[in-house]
């Protein structure tokens, strides 16, 4: 008889607080388990999976796994993750994390990785390690699992972080090509844009400035503002940062200050970026050149106030730059602070 089987049932039933009653309803008597896990019953391939789904055990049980780590460990992992982010932990959290993950799906239970995958991203969401490198393969992971579970919510939104995830760590191909997959999987409209708006990003990080204006244009035409006004915004801040980038002044122009005031309605941070591309468009054309530097002397003291070293550099920069043909007292004064502020 397969006593690894019994054991496995009887401390998967406990650690999850069930009776012998309560694992048998619908499935079979209680003396049938009793039976089952004394070891004097092997159960037929057909209930034991039942048993197995209804306890989170691994169909195919591995010789030397136990019920107790494979009912407990998802939720012991989770209470140790959220004690080492909460303890300023991040490396020993994310580590937990990936071994646990890969240890459920190792094992053969593929559905309770999943579920546990899922919980994880809710938990990191809000965190900076939201966006490490070492998610991808655990999200590409639960991707395709869910493909198979024909999941396509958590499909699509999967791909969204998947997508972003790729831009962070420079995977621009992976970028454009999860968001065609995606794409024509019929997602519904709303996805749909915000797939645009990340393959147009990347198109625009990769250098091709035709291929994101093209992909920009196109998800402007498909949003409605009613349906997120951040994904609007973020459209037509890309669709300015495109036309600058193919030295149309005067759409990049008209592009940025929509996206402006869009971003300053909900209050996002990237209403400086676009008010950053809105200056630089306008001094290009040579239309209030005064105007220009005024708006980017604004977005470098606003990213001073928020201690933001990379985004005060890149305004520097385009002030020096500026500066040194139309105000070079702006383009010294601007230099100095750089290096008071943030040496």
């Amino acid at each position: 008889m397969d006593t690894a089987k019994g054991r496995a049932i009887r401390e998967a039933r406990k650690a999850k607080k069930l009776s012998q009653e309560a694992l048998a309803r619908d499935t079979c008597d209680r003396s049938t388990i009793s039976r089952i896990e004394r070891g004097e019953y092997d159960p037929p391939t057909d209930l034991w999976r039942r048993l197995a789904n209804r306890l989170d055990l691994p169909a195919s049980l591995p010789p030397d796994y136990t019920g107790t780590r494979l009912a407990t460990a998802p939720h012991t992992a989770m209470r140790e993750i959220r004690i080492a982010l909460l303890s300023n932990r991040p490396n020993e959290a994310i580590q937990n994390a990936s071994t646990t993950f890969w240890t459920l799906l190792e094992a053969g239970s593929v559905d309770v990785a999943v579920d546990f995958g899922l919980e994880l991203l809710r938990v990191f969401k809000e965190t900076d390690l939201y966006n490490d490198r070492e998610w991808i393969p655990l999200i590409s992971a639960l991707l395709f699992h869910q493909v198979s579970r024909r999941a396509y919510h958590d499909v699509f939104r999967l791909g969204l972080v998947l997508q972003r995830l790729n831009g962070n760590v420079g995977r621009y191909d992976d970028v454009v090509t999860m968001g065609r997959i995606l794409a024509s999987m019929n997602p519904p409209l709303n996805i749909r844009v915000e797939l645009l708006v990340g393959m147009g990003t990347a198109y625009l990080r990769a250098g091709k400035p035709a291929d994101a204006l093209f992909t920009f244009d196109q998800a402007v035409e498909g949003v409605s503002m009613s349906q997120s006004e951040t994904v609007y915004a973020r459209a037509l801040h890309g669709l300015s940062a495109a036309h600058l980038s193919l030295q149309g002044w005067n759409n990049a122009t008209h592009f940025a200050a929509q996206a402006s005031l869009h971003y300053q309605a909900i209050s996002h941070e990237f209403y400086w970026l676009a008010r950053q591309n809105w200056a630089n468009a306008t001094l290009q054309d040579k239309k209030g050149t005064d105007v220009g530097l005024d708006v980017l002397r604004e977005c470098a003291e606003h990213w001073i106030d928020e201690q933001r070293y990379a985004e005060f550099l890149s305004v520097a920069e385009d002030i020096f730059v500026w500066g040194r043909r139309y105000a070079p007292t702006l383009a010294e004064d601007t230099l100095n602070t750089a290096l008071g502020e943030f040496s």
